[in-house]
C-alpha cells in the first residue's frame, strides 16, 4: 500500500510541475480575413477543468484550401505557449498571431492544441479551423469584384462613407500649356497637356 501511495504522490507532484493556463480551450474566434505580412488577434475561450487536463500550447498554421486533410496544420506560422506557471483562470484570453508576407489567397487557418490528460499523462490534440482569405487590403475595405477578363465589376467599398464634395477647378491655360488642376481637401494634381 505504501508503494501505491508513494507512486500516487510522485505522479501528482509531476503533474503539478506542468503548469498551463488553468482551464481547457473549448472555442477560438478565428478571423475569415487576415492581413498579408501583418498580424491578427484571436480570442481563445477556456472552461474550468481539473488540474490533470493541461493544454500545452497552440500551433497556428495556414493550410491550402484545396488540401483535404482533417489532421493537417499546413505550414506553421506561429506558436502560442499556454505553459505559464502561476497564471490565474480567465474565461477568455486574446493572442496576436503574425502572418508571413508570402501568403496571399484562400487558405484554411488552423489552431492545433496539444494536451495531456490523466495521471498517466496521455497526450492528444484538438483542432479548430476557419476558411480565410489572406490579402493586402485593410479589413475595412472590401476588394473589388472582377469579371473573367479581369475588369472591375463592382466598386471598392469602405465602412466609412466619404462626406462633402470634391469639385475640381481648372485654371486657365498658362503660356507653357500646362494647366494646374486643384481639388478641394488640400490635394493638388499637376497635369501636362500634350501639343
Amino acid at each position: 500500500m505504501r508503494l501505491v501511495d508513494s507512486l500516487f504522490l510522485l505522479v501528482v507532484t509531476f503533474i503539478s510541475l506542468v503548469h498551463g493556463f488553468p482551464g481547457r480551450v473549448y472555442n477560438i474566434d478565428l478571423p475569415s480575413r487576415i492581413p498579408q505580412g501583418g498580424t491578427f488577434s484571436v480570442t481563445v475561450y477556456f472552461s474550468g477543468y481539473p488540474v490533470t487536463f493541461v493544454d500545452l500550447g497552440i500551433v497556428w498554421g495556414l493550410r491550402e484550401k484545396d488540401i483535404v486533410c482533417d489532421n493537417c496544420v499546413g505550414e506553421q506560422i506561429g506558436y502560442t505557449n499556454l505553459d505559464v506557471p502561476g497564471s490565474t483562470f480567465k474565461a477568455s484570453r486574446t493572442f496576436v498571431v503574425s502572418v508571413p508576407d508570402h501568403y496571399q489567397g484562400d487558405y484554411t487557418l488552423v489552431a492545433l492544441i496539444p494536451f495531456i490528460v490523466g495521471i498517466e499523462g496521455a497526450g492528444n490534440f484538438q483542432m479548430f479551423t476557419q476558411n480565410c482569405t489572406v490579402s493586402r487590403f485593410p479589413f475595412h475595405i472590401n476588394p473589388p469584384t472582377t469579371s473573367s477578363n479581369g475588369q472591375p465589376t463592382g466598386s471598392i467599398t469602405s465602412g466609412t462613407p466619404l462626406t462633402g464634395s470634391a469639385s475640381p477647378t481648372i485654371s486657365p491655360v498658362r503660356p507653357t500649356g500646362s494647366p494646374i488642376v486643384s481639388v478641394s481637401r488640400h490635394t493638388t494634381t499637376v497635369a501636362t497637356l500634350d501639343k
